[in-house]
């Protein structure tokens, strides 16, 4: 089977997220199960429960930023990569919860 492929919009989120439910399993779970980037599906997930999901046919003011692991080069730590338009924010399994809280708040004030 080839590369997981991410979640295309918010409805096939919400969809692939229900299905989930239904079937009793965790977002990532069933997304390993039907292709789908658990990641990307559970990315998702974080967003509905934060309550930034757009309600307004318009576009919300925010998207979705995946972050995607940087293959490790000599180290065994997981290295990642935050990438909006020219800012660019790199950090590895170390980095405190509170201190991607603090970056993710500071994003969304932008």
């Amino acid at each position: 089977m080839g590369r997981p492929r991410m979640v295309r919009d918010e409805a096939e989120a919400h969809r692939y997220l229900e299905e989930a439910k239904r079937e009793g399993v965790t977002a990532t779970a069933w997304g390993r199960e039907h292709g789908i980037d658990g990641r990307s599906l559970q990315a998702w997930a974080t967003k509905f429960e934060l309550g930034t999901e757009s309600v307004a046919p318009t576009p919300a003011p925010h998207r979705l930023i995946e972050l995607v692991p940087k293959p490790p080069e000599a180290s065994s730590k997981g290295r990642y990569v935050l990438a909006l338009g020219a800012a660019r924010v790199e950090f590895d399994d170390d980095a405190s919860a509170a201190t991607l809280r603090r970056i993710v708040e500071v994003l969304r004030a932008c």
